[in-house]
């Protein structure tokens, strides 16, 4: 029976201008859906909030919180709407998450790769604009109820370096420079990301559509023909039905003319990732109602390079949902009442004098600011209209912490606590609270970070040359940047990047303090630039980073004793505590106790430690770094000789101590086993074999 034909699906068109028509299709249903969307209408007006444009007059050049809306009434903005969204903002932001790569394999290698692209990914973030462009799809995901970062592999972008360009009529090479490629990161906004509207979980779209705004110029120099490049630069933004919200004609009118003479155009890029029904993917690029900057091509990347933040999601929709929406209306009230109390001021906050019938005064002998009232017998009786009702206060107060309490930004958290909480530890309690408060959209955040740097450790060496290094600069808080750098290979073994998110407790200043006092208490900060670096950045894991990489030396020699291999001490550079605590473990399953040879070197390997441990410079030199040093042994009465062991503050070298011999190898000494037989082996040496 001869196999039916399936239908085509729109996203597998392999001719540029028949998809372009498929995708501006996709956007024209999508806007027309979204002219009559409340989310979209509510998203608009908490971008006119956000940046205090409550009324009718919406010209830039008259942006201020007093207006006039007919002759006797004034219309006046107290705006707490941007004030709580920015303090969430600092609440969300204000601590740098930690990246850190998960390694994929065992060994020594993906270790060490996994601290360079860990520098990898701190150098894109401080150095290349990527915490900017994160926070500001945070800001975005407040205002407007989601944030995109958009970041392809460009190869436009990127450092330009000299390349060969061809060659002549004679046969002779000829230079020119062209750019190495590299991520193009960005922050399209809610009304620039396009996706199917049927489809209730993001995480589900098969294909998204992403506006970015290029300049047109810069697309003509890469068009792959004269024609395109023509076409490109008739492109213009001067389209009014293309915005489609009342955020887009608000700009339009803001800025009426100057689109015209823009050299920017909005430019659509259409992702579908890899599926059944579209294998390999689909990545295509045009502009205008249809224009293809080249032919589609199947997706190179794992998968669509769109991430987005959201402070909370619309039940049984995609949709985002941000404390904004819930704000807009305590904040139009808290106008109105602002605005009654300033109306009445402006209109009885005058002086009255009566001027009796014959009366030669004049408002010269009384100046500016003063009028008459003229007729009658006697003078009017006056009433004060500028005392304030205590209702109007009231409700003020009362709507100024009905926003506090719908967006989780208590009175602590914006500096002016109330008077009832003094002490020190209910302030923290609040302080916490509030960093509590939005624990899902620091979970939004760290997703989405995770999501970038995962991109990046999973597709730079694919787009880069096997003998192509460049370069990255490696931040370190103690030492000025260090330029390093990288290739392929050093990116075996890392998987991907995983965010940790702090206690809330941390995130506050008084919480940092806790901490830095905790491990100054353990001795383990052991200067005072530490001690600040944790209260200013909450920073711990500079702090503990010598222990960590002890940790990791350990781990790598507990692979190579399982493997086999001899692993040696090293005296005055090895925590003998430390690794005799780690390694130990190694002999303590049963399946390990049967394996003679393990048993072996382990034992062998945990004497060396015991004796290093047992000499007093070894001692001082782990005083010194505030590493635990052996407990004292039995007294001689019961067969053991005594140990010295150092006592109180060990001394410091320079201060009259002499300070113990450098690391070397010795040769074979006796070693004492468990029953007191002395048996031969190999004394430490230096840290590599």
């Amino acid at each position: 029976m001869p196999r039916r034909k399936r239908p085509e699906y729109w996203a597998n068109e392999r001719k540029g201008e028949k998809l372009a028509e498929h995708c501006y299709e996709k956007i024209t249903n999508f806007f027309d859906a979204a002219r009559t969307s409340y989310h979209f209408g509510r998203a608009a007006r908490s971008w006119c909030y956000y940046h205090g444009l409550y009324f009718e007059d919406w010209a830039f050049s008259d942006w201020t919180s007093v207006r006039d809306i007919t002759d006797d009434i004034l219309g006046v903005d107290s705006n707490h709407f941007r004030n709580l969204l920015e303090h969430i903002f600092t609440i969300v932001c204000q601590q740098r998450l930690a990246f850190q790569p998960r390694v994929s394999q065992p060994g020594v290698e993906p270790l060490q790769n996994a601290k360079k692209a860990r520098g990898i990914i701190e150098d894109y973030r401080r150095g290349k604009g990527l915490e900017e462009t994160i926070k500001r799809a945070v800001r975005h995901s407040l205002v407007l109820t989601e944030g995109y970062v958009h970041y392809p592999w460009d190869r436009f972008s990127g450092e330009m370096e000299v390349v060969v360009g061809g060659f002549d009529k004679d046969g002779e090479p000829y230079m020119e420079k062209a750019p190495q490629g590299d991520y193009n990161f960005s922050t399209p906004s809610l009304f620039d990301v396009v996706y199917d509207p049927g489809v209730k979980e993001w995480q589900r779209n098969d294909w998204i559509l992403v506006r970015t705004f290029e300049n047109k110029w810069e697309l003509a120099a890469q068009a792959e023909s004269p024609k395109l490049a023509q076409e490109i630069v008739d492109q213009s933004e001067n389209t009014h039905e293309d915005r489609v919200t009342l955020l887009d004609v608000a700009l339009f009118n803001a800025f009426e003319g100057d689109a015209n003479h823009s050299d920017v155009i909005g430019v659509w890029n259409f992702y579908h990732r890899d599926t059944l029904a579209c294998p390999g993917g689909r990545m295509f690029r045009f502009v205008g109602e249809g224009t293809p900057l080249a032919e589609p091509e199947e997706l190179p990347f794992e998968h669509m390079p769109v991430s987005r933040v959201v402070p909370g999601e619309t039940l049984l929709t995609q949709l985002g949902y941000s404390p904004a929406n819930d704000l807009q209306g305590l904040q139009e009230l808290l106008n109105s009442e602002m605005s009654i109390i300033a109306t009445n001021h402006h209109g009885a906050g005058f002086s009255w004098v009566w001027k009796p019938p014959g009366s030669t005064l004049s408002e010269d002998d009384l100046g500016d600011g003063i009028f008459f009232i003229e007729g009658g017998q006697s003078p009017p009786v006056g009433g004060s209209f500028q005392a304030n009702s205590p209702d109007h206060e009231r409700f003020g107060n009362v709507l100024r912490k009905d926003m506090e309490t719908l967006s989780g930004v208590n009175s602590v958290a914006r500096g002016q606590p109330e008077t009832n909480l003094k002490s020190g530890e209910a302030l923290k309690v609040m302080d916490a609270k509030a960093s509590l408060a939005v624990s899902p959209l620091k979970e939004s955040y760290a997703h989405l970070c995770e999501d970038i740097g995962t991109f990046i450790v999973r597709h730079t060496a694919r787009f880069m040359g096997k003998e192509e290094e460049r370069l990255f600069t490696l931040f370190e808080e103690k030492d000025a940047p260090l330029v390093q750098t990288y290739g392929q290979k050093d990116f075996d073994g890392v998987d991907g990047i995983i965010v940790d998110i702090a206690n809330p407790i941390l995130d506050t200043v008084s919480g940092k303090m806790w901490m830095a006092d905790q491990l100054l208490q353990r001795g383990m900060v052991s200067n005072p630039w530490e001690f600040l670096t944790l209260i200013r950045t909450g920073d711990f894991e500079k702090v503990i980073r010598a222990e960590e990489e002890q940790l990791k030396r350990v781990h790598a020699e507990n692979e190579k004793l399982i493997r086999g291999e001899t692993v040696y001490v090293s005296e005055y550079t090895d925590n003998h505590v430390l690794d005799i605590r780690e390694h130990a473990p190694l002999i303590s399953s049963p399946e390990n106790r049967d394996n003679a040879q393990l048993l072996q070197k382990v034992g062998a390997h945990l004497a060396q430690h015991v004796q290093a441990l047992m000499k007093p410079d070894v001692q001082y030199w782990m005083a010194v770094q505030n590493w635990p040093t052996a407990p004292p042994v039995p007294s001689p009465m019961m067969g053991a000789a005594p140990m010295q062991q150092v006592q109180g503050p060990a001394p410091r070298p320079g201060n009259g101590a002499k300070p113990p011999p450098n690391v070397q190898g010795q040769g074979e000494q006796p070693m004492a086993g468990p029953g007191g037989d002395m048996k031969r082996m190999p004394k430490a040496q230096s840290n590599t074999p």
